[in-house]
């Protein structure tokens, strides 16, 4: 039986991804929600929170590894863990939604955040990430064609990872479209 990690967005509450656990415990696999609380702080500091639950997970199902779901600015977190932590090891493969690895100009809105920042096009952190990107061969970045909140749509696309557009959803859409989690079942 698979283990699938779900990692949340920016103020996107675990509480309100029941469903998402649902979804994949239909699909027969063992699911856990990571709780980063409203994740506005620093994503190294949320990726090595990550890190520690996920030992904890593996350690109490007995799993050698992990398939981690990440939501927007939860696929950065992934990836962050996967390429500065324990990552490839635990890691299967990392899939994200509406992650934008570019950034996105719409986080100037919530910059008073650490996250926030770290999400602005050309950030250190974002060049950093993409720059070092010897991971995206364990990616699939899926994104929403007709996305408002990552602005440019093509900050999802991740060079080296399988891009998947799901056209006509918006960045919220995409957590409850049938088209993503076909893709999402298809991948797992």
């Amino acid at each position: 039986m698979k283990t699938v990690i779900f990692v949340p967005g920016f103020f996107l509450q675990v509480s309100k991804s029941l469903d998402i656990k649902k979804e994949f415990e239909k699909m027969g696999c063992k699911a856990f929600l990571f709780d980063a609380g409203i994740n506005v702080g620093d994503i190294k500091t949320t990726a090595t929170e990550l890190n520690d639950f996920i030992e904890e997970v593996c350690s109490k199902n007995e799993s050698e590894n992990v398939t981690l779901l990440g939501y927007s600015l939860g696929g950065l977190i992934s990836c962050s863990y996967f390429r500065d932590l324990n990552g490839r090891e635990r890691t299967n493969k990392i899939i994200t939604m509406a992650t934008p690895f570019a950034g996105t100009s719409l986080a100037y809105a919530g910059a008073i955040f650490k996250s926030a920042r770290q999400m602005l096009p050309e950030s250190y952190f974002l060049r950093n990430l993409v720059r070092e990107n010897d991971f995206s061969k364990n990616v699939v970045s899926i994104y929403a064609g007709n996305d408002k909140l990552i602005r440019p749509v093509s900050s999802c696309i991740l060079n080296g990872a399988k891009n998947i557009e799901i056209p006509n959803v918006g960045h919220l859409d995409i957590l409850q479209s049938q088209k993503t989690w076909d893709v999402i079942r298809s991948e797992i």
